[in-house]
């Protein structure tokens, strides 16, 4: 990722789009390898959250916190910006949604394979999960039953990719509409942004400066007094 914005300076006319297809390639199979695997840690602790994608704590998970430290440094907001609005405005879906993606193909290639071996490994994590072994198979389970995934033999990768995405844009405006309160720092992304969508202007063919302003603008991670004057204490009403 550091030699992928090694150059970044030079390359600022770059659309946010492409910088983040470049992360995509070059750097998030590498940060996922073996996911399939470790994916179970990336759950949240909550067993009585709701939410798959609890953006609250998600986004504290070293797996994210690596890609957030990319988007805001390509957006040129400060490491403080909200990680909300940050995934709003680039539309990037969680990396752990890949990796809960990756652990249901990886299921459903051990329940498929012609491994004995492997079948019996399945079964005997599965009897352990019913005793109350914390295993992989439990995890599993609890994605399932998160993204209501009980006819999971009638579904394609696809249309679980896809049931994934509409999990996490539900999460995230569940998320908004607690941050986003009339008091809220999101007060006015929150009325320009209803759902997680690519803003087009990131694509644009403006000055580089001229969209850090914008965005810095959009997402209230600027320098004006609406925004300073919370951490003086003054009133909203009064920051002119």
């Amino acid at each position: 990722m550091f030699s992928l914005l090694r150059d970044l300076n030079k390359h600022v006319s770059c659309d946010v789009n492409t910088l983040i297809k470049l992360f995509n390639s070059m750097v998030e199979p590498i940060a996922l390898y073996n996911s399939e695997v470790w994916g179970p840690a990336c759950l949240p602790i909550n067993s009585k959250n709701q939410n798959l994608f609890n953006l609250q704590t998600n986004y504290k998970l070293p797996i994210e916190m690596l890609k957030l430290k990319f988007l805001k440094i390509i957006l040129g907001v400060s490491k403080k910006a909200s990680n909300l609005a940050v995934v709003g405005e680039t539309n990037s879906e969680p990396l752990t949604a890949k990796i809960f993606l990756s652990m249901i193909k990886f299921y459903l290639h051990i329940r498929s394979s012609k491994s004995e071996i492997l079948k019996s490994a399945l079964y005997v994590n599965s009897q352990l999960a019913k005793n109350g072994a914390n295993t992989w198979i439990k995890s599993f389970e609890q994605i399932k039953h998160f993204i209501k995934l009980e006819n999971l033999d009638d579904l394609n990768v696809c249309q679980i990719k896809r049931i994934l995405y509409e999990k996490f844009v539900c999460d995230w405006k569940k998320s908004m509409s607690i941050t986003g309160s009339d008091s809220s720092k999101l007060n006015l992304f929150v009325k320009i942004k209803q759902s997680p969508s690519f803003s087009q202007y990131l694509s644009y063919p403006l000055y580089y400066h001229q969209r850090v302003a914008l965005t810095k603008l959009r997402i209230s991670n600027h320098n004006f007094p609406i925004e300073t004057g919370r951490y003086q204490d003054i009133q909203r009403q009064q920051r002119w």
